[in-house]
């Protein structure tokens, strides 16, 4: 495996991430890890040779900003099935999802809870996962973003959840969070190999762990990721 894997990044509101302080700034983030990053525009999505890149990271607008991603769906297959490896975070994970790479796993939204970005106790499931690699203990705090989703995961998947959500009133450390028993147990990280028919790797995150330079803590799971995109294929 290369120090610095190849990685294409893809987002939706490039502009908004390169230029704008308020934005996710994801691009940024991993350059300053040591990752090299491009973005993919419109003519690489459609006949680049995206066979060339390890990982590709979808951002979080991307199905909803960039309507040449979606139509583009079918060169993300065939990017899948010659082995690649996709993340998503937040929104994004609908299109993996949607497009039958995440086997059992899918979405849905906790209900009756007022959640106004908290910072909240996490659990790591699998401590063998390399998403977080250099992570001394299983409970670490995460920002759990307003509107954030889980995952429903089916039985034959339980093994490919990486991370959990600890849930409870008691585990919000800071911001506001009522009714978190919503969440307890419910996972937020799941790591699919073999995602599109036996071929190619899904790494989903059902926050966003690179949320505009707040939440420093949680990059490493996403460069942890990039850095081991052949773990377990």
């Amino acid at each position: 495996m290369p120090l610095v894997p190849k990685l294409r990044l893809h987002l939706a509101d490039e502009a908004q991430t390169i230029d704008d302080p308020a934005g996710d700034q994801v691009p940024g983030a991993l350059r300053r890890m040591g990752v090299n990053v491009t973005l993919i525009d419109d003519e690489m999505l459609a006949t680049g040779d995206l066979s060339t890149f390890n990982t590709i990271v979808v951002g979080v607008r991307a199905s909803e900003a960039r309507p040449e991603f979606v139509a583009n769906n079918g060169r993300l297959r065939q990017y899948m099935e010659q082995g690649g490896t996709l993340i998503a975070v937040q929104g994004a994970v609908r299109f993996p999802i949607e497009f039958g790479w995440a086997r059992t796993v899918d979405v849905e939204t906790p209900q009756g809870m007022n959640a106004q970005k908290p910072l909240v106790n996490a659990e790591i499931s699998n401590p063998n996962s390399q998403i977080f690699y250099g992570y001394e203990k299983t409970i670490f705090p995460v920002k759990f973003t307003q509107g954030a989703q889980v995952f429903r995961v089916g039985s034959a998947d339980q093994a490919k959840i990486a991370a959990k959500y600890v849930g409870g009133d008691g585990a919000v450390l800071s911001g506001l969070g009522v009714g978190m028993d919503a969440v307890a147990g419910r996972a937020f990280v799941v790591d699919i190999p073999g995602a599109n028919n036996g071929k190619g790797r899904v790494v989903l995150f059902a926050n966003n762990p690179i949320y505009r330079w707040q939440n420093h803590g949680e990059f490493n799971m996403v460069f942890n990721a990039i850095m081991n995109w052949n773990d377990g294929k």
